[in-house]
């Protein structure tokens, strides 16, 4: 028997909403994962929702899955402005992402096993 494990980074159950964004002072912003690096334009007193909307749009990693970080901090306060973070414009953004594993405790001898896993014989 063999057991195949899938897991995706942006697997959510949950719809991705459009949250209200300002576009009025436009700033620059890199985002950076891996060897990846894309531009992102953005208001910087818009929140840090904003910025992981605009982040699902471009990588189709769901804003829950994202871990957005700058200066080596994360930025974990979605209700708080990118702005406050001392994010300005031209600044790096730092992406990784968390993958949506499925475990569910089965047995105390198993103690977990994946709900996405297909047993072949």
């Amino acid at each position: 028997m063999s057991v195949i494990f899938t897991s995706t980074a942006s697997t959510v159950d949950e719809p991705v909403k459009e949250p209200f964004y300002q576009s009025q002072n436009i700033s620059s912003l890199s985002v950076t994962r891996e060897n990846d690096r894309f531009v992102i334009d953005i208001d910087l007193e818009n929140t840090v929702a904003v910025l992981k909307y605009k982040i699902f749009l471009m990588t189709k990693i769901h804003p829950t899955n994202q871990i957005v970080k700058f200066a080596g901090k994360p930025l974990i306060n979605l209700a708080e402005s990118i702005k406050s973070y001392g994010i300005s414009d031209k600044s790096i953004i730092e992406l990784s992402f968390k993958l949506n594993s499925n475990l569910v405790p089965c047995t105390f001898a198993d103690k977990f096993y994946y709900k996405d896993i297909k047993h072949t014989r």
